[in-house]
């Protein structure tokens, strides 16, 4: 049986704060590794989103789930 991501999330908390750097080490070495750069449109957008998030042009998740549930 599959450990859920909740009992997982409370073993973190049991973790020893001198163990910690040690215990994220392991974690990282599960997690696959995304080994593919970011293209130039993909840093460009990225740019272009942090820029509107900065100047408040932005729009709550509450806000667009109501407005997608409008537009059916």
């Amino acid at each position: 049986m599959a450990m859920k991501r909740e009992v997982i999330k409370r073993f973190i908390e049991t973790v020893p704060e001198e163990k910690l750097s040690e215990f994220e080490k392991l974690i990282r070495e599960m997690i696959p590794e995304d080994d593919e750069p970011l293209t130039d449109e993909e840093i460009a957008d990225i740019r272009r989103a942090r820029k509107e998030f900065e100047e408040g042009r932005t729009v709550s998740l509450d806000t667009l789930l109501k407005e997608l549930e409008e537009s059916d």
